[in-house]
């Protein structure tokens, strides 16, 4: 005989629509990254950070990731966002001291990013 029990911890969905889990200075962060990157005119794909405003909870942006319980930003991905600029290694990106994922692949940015950039102090950045 095998008895096999089950549980799960389930919130009504009106709870989790109504949350917002982002947290303003992770909101703020993430704006000011957006102001400080350029959009490429010439490119055809979308970028994600279209939908990065401030009336919009940042967790349910396009290419943002978040933990469900603290609301720390944990992953960007903006893959092929039509990026262009300079990622300085004073960006406001590495004030978010959760981010464990950050994929900026396709775009066009430079900078002094990989020399003596706090990006490697992120803990468990991937």
């Amino acid at each position: 005989m095998t008895l096999a029990v089950y549980c799960s911890l389930s919130t009504p969905s009106s709870f989790l629509d109504s949350a917002h889990l982002c947290l303003p200075e992770q909101r703020a962060a993430l704006l000011e990254f957006k102001n400080t990157i350029s959009l490429d005119d010439y490119c055809d794909d979308y970028p994600r950070t279209n939908s990065w405003n401030e009336s919009m909870d940042c967790c349910s942006w396009d290419g943002v990731s978040c933990h469900v319980v603290t609301g720390h930003v944990i992953g960007i991905n903006l893959s092929t966002s039509c990026l262009y600029g300079t990622l300085h290694d004073n960006s406001s990106l590495f004030h978010l001291q959760g981010l464990q994922r950050l994929d900026l692949n396709f775009n066009k940015l430079d900078g002094s990013l990989l020399e003596n950039s706090s990006l490697f102090h992120l803990q468990g950045l991937q």
